[in-house]
């Protein structure tokens, strides 16, 4: 008999008394994120500006396109693109969805010969993939919540045709 007491006071706490499912665009990501670029890092030879975010949601995710300035010791600037992707992070804290183990996919520097190219991308690389570490796509809103409970109550996230869905429990 106790067991069985036990196991129903379990269930109910363990089982959620309410769910539901937040629906976050790729525009509104897109608004929230354009806020805070351009972004500048510097390394010992290079200082990079990433700009104009492109933000696109497939699969589980996120691929964040920009583009760069190089900026050398000599005084010489070099432009072109660069490709991140990662997974999506959620810091229960802040409310805040975060772009997590970032992977430079590509940078491309205009004007380049392929073999400085690859040079380049090993310097500019890490750097390109610190930055956008920072980057936060959304943040809840406390105010549409009530509380402060919502953001340490995200049971998941996911990707479903390009829109992130963050699923909500109590």
């Amino acid at each position: 008999m106790y067991k069985t007491i036990i196991f129903i006071l379990s269930l109910l706490i363990s089982t959620p008394l309410l769910a539901f499912e937040i629906e976050i665009t790729p525009e509104q990501i897109q608004q929230v994120a354009e806020k805070q670029f351009p972004i500048k890092k510097q390394a010992l030879f290079v200082q990079i500006e990433l700009s104009n975010p492109k933000i696109t949601l497939a699969g589980q995710r996120l691929t964040l396109a920009m583009q760069i300035a190089a900026y050398y010791p000599n005084q010489t600037m070099s432009q072109g693109t660069t490709v991140v992707d990662g997974k999506l992070g959620y810091n229960e804290k802040s409310g805040e969805f975060l772009l997590i183990q970032p992977r430079v996919q590509e940078v491309t520097i205009e004007g380049l010969a392929s073999q400085h190219n690859e040079w380049l991308r090993d310097i500019i690389s890490p750097l390109v993939a610190q930055s956008v570490t920072a980057v936060v796509l959304y943040r809840l809103d406390e105010k549409q919540f009530g509380d402060r409970m919502t953001k340490n109550s995200l049971k998941s996230i996911t990707i479903r045709n390009g829109i992130l869905y963050a699923e909500i429990a109590w």
